[in-house]
């Protein structure tokens, strides 16, 4: 096998392969990348940690195939020697009995030990039967809205992932670690009408989110109990968290009637600022809600306060509420309007933070027991 080309070429579907290589402690995962080459000048790189899977598919004009074949290299080692290389051409040979896969650029060359190709673990072939297609960038925006709302911590494992589901022409994500909700709908593009339901798991969606290109269409398949997303030069696959998610719908309150209608930005920075002396232990600022008018501030005993007054829009009854500001502050990349509406009913129930029909952001107040 042989294949020469201009290093960036080469080096960009090496980092885009290796991005499933990532060591977790504890765990032992395939490092190989598997490398075939084809006669008609495809190059394709295929690497797994046994959930995920990563086929980069190569056939341009910066990358050639003197010599088609198959080996299996180790994947981080080859492309940390290819990101020491500058920008001249580079070419991959294997040796005569297919032990060693020798990197050779201006003034410098590497060898190193090839794996049994044979041992490499089998790749899914999804079949992409039902296809579900949408813009790169919407794509990516859905995940944004909703994998950061998702479970870091120990809990049920349902949590830990980003909940689709697709009916029709219609896709909704959402996300919850049980004290805040993030939910975001879109369209696409489908054939099929059997409703799906599936929960993505957050490395797996993280790995989409990362290789889609914004001005590329992305296409979505689930197959068994895997989703797979293939765009331009790429496939990716993930296996599905096997469980039952919790009925979010349940968490959004039915009866917020409270509407506070804020100056979107002017509202964020009363929460930074509100902030500043917010307790370790509870992390909590105070929201005092009156007719046209928010005051929000926090305290800390032997360190000081902090008082921010916001105008807002108001007529209902006055009350005080408490939130982990780091709930509210992460969400303000998300709401790109200048006026925003949140809705509330009292200081136990959670409230509603809205921009857009297609998002909605549900966070639980502090609640002093």
């Amino acid at each position: 096998m042989k294949i020469t080309g201009k290093k960036e070429a080469i080096f960009d579907a090496f980092k885009t392969a290796a991005k499933v290589l990532v060591q977790t402690p504890g765990k032992s995962i395939p490092q190989e990348i598997k490398i075939e080459c084809e006669s008609d000048g495809t190059v394709r790189l295929l690497a797994t940690d046994l959930e995920r899977s990563l086929r980069v598919v190569r056939n341009c004009e910066e990358i050639s195939v003197p010599e088609a074949g198959t080996v299996a290299v180790h994947g981080l080692k080859t492309l940390s020697i290819l990101g020491t290389m500058g920008e001249e051409d580079v070419s991959m040979e294997t040796s005569p009995d297919g032990n060693f896969l020798f990197i050779n650029c201006k003034g410098g060359q590497f060898k190193v030990n090839a794996s049994p190709v044979d041992e490499f673990p089998p790749m899914p072939e999804p079949s992409w039967d039902d296809p579900v297609t949408l813009k790169g960038r919407d794509f990516k925006s859905m995940v944004e809205s909703t994998a950061f709302a998702t479970a870091q911590e120990k809990v049920h494992f349902s949590l830990h992932g980003v909940f689709v589901r697709i009916e029709k022409n219609s896709l909704r994500m959402v996300g919850t670690d049980g004290r805040r909700l993030s939910i975001v709908n879109g369209k696409v593009a489908r054939k099929g009408g059997e409703t799906i339901e599936v929960i993505v798991p957050n490395k797996g969606i993280k790995i989409f989110e990362d290789i889609a290109g914004d001005e590329d269409d992305v296409v979505l398949s689930f197959e068994r109990n895997q989703l797979f997303l293939k765009t331009r030069g790429v496939e990716a696959g993930t296996l599905l968290i096997d469980g039952k998610y919790p009925d979010y719908q349940k968490a959004v309150p039915k009866e917020n009637n409270h509407e506070l209608d804020v100056d979107t930005e002017a509202f964020f920075s009363g929460v930074r600022k509100a902030s500043v002396f917010a307790e370790a232990e509870t992390k909590g600022v105070w929201f005092k809600i009156e007719p046209d008018k928010l005051v929000m501030w926090s305290n800390a005993a032997g360190s000081g306060e902090a008082e921010v007054e916001v105008p807002a829009k108001y007529d209902g009854e006055a009350f005080e509420i408490q939130f982990n500001p780091e709930f509210i502050k992460t969400v303000r990349k998300l709401i790109p309007g200048e006026r925003m509406r949140i809705l509330l009913k009292d200081s136990k129930t959670a409230a509603i933070l809205h921009s857009s029909e297609e998002f909605t952001y549900v966070v639980m107040p502090i609640v002093k027991k």
